[in-house]
């Protein structure tokens, strides 16, 4: 497998998420497992089955396996996901405080510059934020 069908895999069902102390995670669930193997292969990261549902998760939650994956996800993808992946990626090499946080999400919650797909979809949650 290759970084550009780990690219492919996660543009099309995985989610970049952003705590509000700035901590990212990025995940991919599925059915099917094999597929989050040949992730886990290339990027690092963990698998667990979701409770009782018949469902598997990838999780990527170590900051240099996730700034790894996401410059992958960028120099690769074409979609909203490599538009998030390039602007997360610039965050992570510049300085993290939290009102570069805060631009952060607001620029990914009204990004609308890539015409070949849509608004990244930005959603709150008690613990930060989650791009889908």
């Amino acid at each position: 497998m290759s970084h550009a069908w780990a690219t492919g895999c996660f543009e099309g069902e995985g989610t970049i998420l952003l705590n509000a102390e700035g901590r990212l995670t990025l995940e991919l669930e599925q059915v099917d497992h094999t597929p989050l193997f040949n992730l886990r292969e290339i990027f690092g990261g963990t698998i667990n089955k979701r409770g009782t549902r018949d469902v598997w998760r990838w999780r990527l939650s170590k900051k240099a396996d996730v700034h790894h994956a996401l410059e992958s996800v960028a120099s690769h993808g074409h979609g909203s996901k490599a538009r998030q992946a390039s602007i997360v990626v610039a965050w992570l090499e510049g300085n993290h405080t939290l009102e570069s946080t805060r631009k952060v999400l607001h620029h990914l919650k009204h990004d609308r510059t890539a015409v070949d797909a849509p608004t990244p979809v930005l959603k709150e949650t008690p613990n930060g934020f989650r791009f889908q």
